[in-house]
């Protein structure tokens, strides 16, 4: 994964979160507006929690998905405490595994 691709993950979650929305849109979105241009950001983990935290907090609502990059550009750390993954270095793999396999 890079910041210019979604890992599987994210990719599953977004696609059981978002089953009737415009998947390419909510993609490039991530791509463009959540990748390397956050700050502090050099890990490739790191951005794929980030992005999960944000799909977590967006709790299935595109609208919701643009305000929760919007925060994490502002501080990645809010984003990530809101969503439950402050604390936990695998909360977000627990979380995400889940919800991909409804």
């Amino acid at each position: 994964m890079s910041a210019s691709t979604l890992s599987p993950l994210v990719a599953a979650v977004l696609v059981r979160q978002f089953p009737s929305a415009d998947l390419t849109a909510l993609a490039d979105l991530f791509l463009s507006d959540c990748g390397s241009n956050l700050p502090l950001v050099a890990d490739e983990a790191l951005l794929e929690r980030i992005r999960l935290a944000v799909l977590r907090l967006a709790g299935g609502h595109s609208a919701a998905v643009l305000d929760h990059i919007r925060a994490a550009q502002i501080d990645w750390r809010d984003v990530l405490v809101a969503a439950g993954f402050g604390n936990d270095l695998r909360a977000h793999l627990v979380w995400a595994t889940e919800v991909a396999r409804r």
